[in-house]
């Protein structure tokens, strides 16, 4: 096996996985690492489902899922098999809380159909939800969600199928920067002309060697799973509370697509670590309160006592933007990472920006808000 490559990705999540995708597809001899086994579940990738939508209080957010929708089809069919679910979604909230205006103003700008919902429309249209008369709805067709382990298996597929080379339990121990990247491995050492991290907890780890830290915090965030107790639950769509002043941050809902009559819906925040690899030796789910109390108040037919419980990380920049950018000093080492959550539905996008940014390409986003140097001061060198 060679050791010589065109770009070493490091970190086969789906952001890894989707940006080696692209190296392959557009002819670059790509090698993708992971420290663990495929498929595993001590990151952020794993699992069966995640929300995709248009609606974001940022429109820059709104503008790449127009392009991110039709990439997901392209994998779909260059995979053979389906991953997006358009059930339908929803975000409430109070009336003249600053994202859900914002949300609103974005779909309207960027022409995404949707429709406000309020009063008693929405206990018309959506029986499960308990709003106070102050609440609206903000209802998307194309909402749904994506199949998570699907997809990561579905965009590694594509990556060895156009000459792509993985190789897990791989976990990265040294760099070397320079025109000739080396890159040290538990297993075995590598070259390359261009390096992309996308190791998400990890990625400060790797980045040692070459003198950047990223202000990241990785989360340990509860993933719970509910009971239906009556009839207002069925066919829900996805769903999104966003919440004013509270320590859940927002919560969210999706249909039981993962475990049979059981429904995700969790709290979108959780518990700082200082290292990932010591995500299971914490096992504090005050978060759980939050969550019960949200169903409590705001659900119905649904228990509000979970019948499963899972763990997830999430890796949380200052400002809840992803970092996707060149190395300051090393301009052939490109990063990504401090997706906070909500990167999944991303990831084609994502993928398409890093590999251009590793291959020199022009970049057809506006990036400036994921640039590292937004945080100078907290980025350190």
């Amino acid at each position: 096996m060679t050791s010589s490559y065109d770009t070493i990705v490091v970190g086969a999540g789906i952001e890894g996985s989707a940006t080696a995708m692209y190296l392959a597809i557009k002819g670059s001899r790509t090698l993708l690492l992971e420290q663990f086994e495929l498929e595993h579940t001590r990151g952020s990738s794993h699992g069966g489902s995640r929300i995709i939508r248009y609606n974001y209080p940022e429109s820059f957010y709104v503008e790449m899922m127009k392009k991110a929708y039709p990439l997901w089809s392209d994998i779909e069919k260059q995979a053979g098999v389906k991953l997006v679910e358009k059930c339908g979604g929803i975000t409430f909230g109070h009336r003249d809380h600053v994202e859900i205006r914002n949300g609103i103003e974005s779909l309207s700008r960027e022409n995404i159909p949707h429709s406000v919902i309020e009063s008693d429309e929405i206990q018309k249209r959506y029986p499960f939800l308990n709003l106070p008369d102050d609440f609206v709805v903000v209802a998307e067709p194309d909402s749904g969600y994506v199949y998570a382990r699907k997809s990561l298996k579905a965009m590694q597929k594509i990556f060895v199928s156009n000459g792509g080379t993985i190789l897990d339990m791989h976990k990265v121990v040294g760099i070397t920067p320079g025109r000739i990247i080396r890159v040290k491995t538990l297993k075995g050492s590598f070259q390359c002309k261009s390096l992309i991290i996308c190791a998400g907890p990890w990625t400060n780890n790797v980045l040692t060697d070459t003198g950047l830290k990223l202000p990241i915090t990785p989360h340990r965030v509860c993933i719970s799973f509910y009971k239906q107790t009556d009839s207002a639950f069925d066919n829900i769509p996805i769903f999104i509370y966003r919440a004013q002043n509270d320590p859940g941050f927002h919560y969210y809902g999706m249909p039981d697509s993962e475990y049979p009559g059981l429904f995700k819906i969790c709290a979108h925040n959780g518990v700082a670590l200082s290292n990932p690899d010591d995500r299971d030796t914490n096992s504090d789910y005050s978060f759980l309160e939050y969550t019960t109390n949200f169903i409590a108040s705001k659900l119905r037919g649904v228990s509000s006592k979970p019948s499963i419980l899972e763990t997830c990380i999430y890796t949380l920049a200052p400002d809840h933007n992803p970092f996707l950018d060149r190395h300051p000093h090393f301009h052939n080492i490109v990063i990504g990472a401090g997706f906070s959550g909500h990167g999944f539905k991303l990831a084609p996008v994502v993928g398409s920006i890093l590999s251009g940014l590793a291959l020199h390409e022009e970049i057809d986003y506006d990036i400036s808000h994921f640039k590292i140097s937004r945080f100078k001061s907290n980025s350190k060198l």
